[in-house]
C-alpha cells in the first residue's frame, strides 16, 4: 500500500518528550532503533476508532504512541478505556505535537523506521479495509531496512 502524500515522508520524524495519560514518560529518542508508530485521533472521529483494533494488534510488533487531540482529557481517558488501548496515549489538546507532525486531517498514522525516518503515512483517505494490510506491510518493510 503506497503512502499518503505528506511533507515528513522519507524525512526524519519530529522529536518529542511528553507524558502519557498514566504519567509515564514517552520520549521519541528512546524509541529510535526500532520500528514505531504514531497515531493521531479524537473522540469525535469515527474512522479513528476503526483503526484501534489494528493498532492494538500491531502493538505486539512495534511500539505504538497514540495522540489524542481532544480538548478535554476526560475524552482521551474514555477512549483508552472504551477501546482497551494497550499502548502509550498522549493528550495533545493544544495540537503542539500534531503541529510538529503536520497533521492536517484525522485519522493520521505514521510508521517510523529504526533510523527515525517516516516510512509510511496513512491519512483519512486510507480506507479501513486498506489500513490493516498497509500498516502491517509497511512495518515489515521498515523492519527489513534496519
Amino acid at each position: 500500500m503506497p503512502s499518503s502524500p505528506h511533507p515528513h515522508l522519507r524525512h526524519t520524524a519530529p522529536m518529542f518528550e511528553k507524558r502519557d495519560l498514566a504519567g509515564r514518560p514517552v520520549n521519541s529518542s528512546a524509541l529510535r532503533g526500532g520500528v514505531w508508530i504514531v497515531d493521531f485521533f479524537a473522540a469525535y472521529c469515527a474512522p479513528c476508532h476503526d483503526r484501534f483494533a489494528v493498532l492494538r494488534a500491531v502493538s505486539q510488533e512495534a511500539a505504538v504512541v497514540g495522540v489524542s487531540v481532544d480538548e478535554d482529557i476526560a475524552s482521551a481517558v474514555a477512549q483508552v478505556r472504551r477501546f482497551a488501548l494497550p499502548f502509550f496515549v498522549i493528550h495533545d489538546p493544544a495540537h503542539v505535537l500534531a503541529g510538529k507532525f503536520r497533521v492536517a486531517t484525522l485519522p493520521m498514522t505514521f510508521v517510523i523506521d529504526a533510523t527515525n525516518c517516516v516510512a509510511w503515512v496513512a491519512d483519512a483517505r486510507v480506507a479501513r479495509e486498506q489500513f490493516g494490510a498497509g500498516l502491517r506491510q509497511n512495518i515489515a518493510a521498515a523492519v527489513k531496512t534496519t
